[in-house]
């Protein structure tokens, strides 16, 4: 019988003073043997259900509405009900091939986008394509000067951990740069977690500066209101400056990250 082995990508942070160990797989840090509090799962501690039911409820509908009276049972109620968690897994996985090929740019590395895709289904590879259409159109305007990308940052004072997508001269001023391929801009969600990032790099480095931050929507699809006008389109990159109150921001973000642990003491006892 074969023997599975855990993959631990160990990293070096403050001259070599900590060492954290990364489990690719399960995407858990842990210091000196105890897991982490990631960047990530504190910010998910931000209430974002109101669009998520809406898009919810869009899914349903327009997956009966197409059905005659009778084909509407039960099963197929059913089977709606779960799109959106089947969607949501599809999106997650176009963004992780989006985000390695964006990744792989930036470090300059040779590789082939059709092979990238060819992990997903036919409909999702154009999806991913596009959203990494939209990065080169902005990187050949903007022509960035990357410094840091895929950097895991860890705040010795706060205790949490997390890694940020990059960090460019972008227009003669130094960006912490987030690439979303997510359909929704949720600023405050966004607020918070660029925030931790940033004081955590400042940490680190407390001789560097960040003075902005960016949040790059890779839109990936056309996207219609109710009206049926084209709010996004395909392979086009929305920008969103959230460079002001960074301060405020991670005042913000230490709340949900206090939140989030003393709601983790509670839930224990919940049935």
């Amino acid at each position: 019988m074969a023997s599975s082995k855990t993959e631990i990508n160990t990293i070096l942070l403050y001259g070599g003073s900590i060492s954290i160990d990364f489990y690719p797989n399960s995407h858990a840090y842990k210091l000196d043997g105890k897991r982490l509090t990631g960047v990530t799962t504190i910010g998910n501690i931000v209430d974002k259900s109101r669009p998520l039911m809406i898009w919810q409820g869009r899914l349903i509908e327009n997956h009966l509405k197409w059905l005659p009276i009778e084909r509407r049972t039960d099963k197929e109620i059913e089977y709606a009900l779960t799109l959106s968690t089947v969607f949501k897994e599809k999106w997650a996985d176009i963004g992780t091939v989006m985000h390695q090929m964006i990744d792989y740019r930036i470090k300059r590395v040779e590789f082939s986008i059709e092979e990238e895709v060819s992990v997903l289904d036919p409909e999702d590879q154009v999806k991913a394509k596009n959203g990494y259409l939209a990065f080169l159109k902005w990187e050949s305007e903007k022509k960035p000067e990357w410094i840091h990308n895929e950097k895991v940052v860890y705040s010795k004072k706060f205790g949490y951990v997390g890694t940020f997508d990059a960090i460019a001269r972008i227009d003669g001023k130094i960006y912490l740069v987030d690439f979303k391929s997510a359909s929704g801009f949720y600023e405050f969600s966004h607020r918070l977690q660029t925030s931790a990032y940033a004081k955590a790099y400042l940490e680190e480095f407390p001789d560097e500066v960040i003075e902005g931050r960016l949040i790059l929507l890779c839109i990936k699809e056309d996207k219609r209101d109710k009206e049926g006008n084209l709010v996004n389109v395909a392979g086009e990159m929305q920008v969103y400056d959230i460079s002001s109150e960074l301060d405020q921001d991670f005042v913000s973000f230490i709340s949900a990250k206090n939140l989030h642990e003393r709601n983790k003491i509670f839930s224990k006892y919940d049935n």
